[in-house]
């Protein structure tokens, strides 16, 4: 028995493994309603789409010398993934107006 979550293949380098364990938000809606991010604050669905890559491209990908090629595609555990140039990119994003009010809340409550 595995001693980690398996969340499947990199969607940069498609390897597998315990670092495969970096979540990457994106501001557009997931395939699968309800499989992705979401936000409390906008009451937003858990609708974003998402991608998760391993510790090694996680490095390249902050350097801008690597380039995300796959989103997951329903739940992570469930391992599907689809090339990211192959569906309708719908924006989906926070609503800053909602995370305004939260200004100096955070703060404030230390």
């Amino acid at each position: 028995m595995s001693d980690y979550f398996n969340v499947g293949p990199c969607c940069i380098c498609k390897r597998e493994g315990p670092s495969v364990r970096n979540l990457i938000a994106h501001n557009y809606e997931a395939p699968q309603e309800n499989t992705g991010w979401g936000c409390v604050v906008c009451e937003l669905r858990n609708d974003g789409a998402m991608s998760v890559i391993c510790d090694q491209c996680l490095k390249l990908w902050q350097k801008d010398e690597a380039e995300i090629e796959f989103i997951i595609d329903g739940w992570p555990a469930e391992k599907k993934r689809m090339p990211i140039d192959q569906f309708e990119k719908v924006p989906f994003k926070h609503d800053e107006e909602k995370h305004a009010h939260l200004d100096g809340f955070i703060e404030g409550s230390k």
